[in-house]
């Protein structure tokens, strides 16, 4: 069955960055259900036509345990972010960035 398995993006910065801050990565068993995050990517932006953002776009949203009509594609690598009328990476947006707070 199609999944979205360890979907992730690399990306390549031309120069470096003059300012950041450094996220951690999870540990394997934490569970972040219903916990707050921030999503960022170029997802889709428009539907009719499809339209994708030209900018990256950022938004809050909550970490889901159930995921309605996507639920068959989780697995336990994978997450529900959104979904229920919040933001979501679920608009061609797959492997993008998720800060939990």
């Amino acid at each position: 069955r199609g999944t979205w398995n360890y979907d992730f993006t690399v990306l390549v910065l031309k120069r470096p960055l003059q300012q950041y801050t450094a996220i951690c990565l999870p540990n394997e068993h934490d569970d972040f259900t219903n916990n707050e995050c921030i999503l960022a990517g170029w997802g889709r932006v428009g539907t009719n036509p499809p339209h994708y953002a030209e900018f990256l776009q950022e938004t809050s949203s909550t970490i889901n345990a159930r995921c309605g009509p996507y639920e068959q594609l989780l697995t336990p690598a994978s997450i529900c972010v959104g979904y229920k009328g919040k933001a979501s990476g679920c608009n061609g947006d797959s492997g993008e960035l998720v800060v939990v707070y």
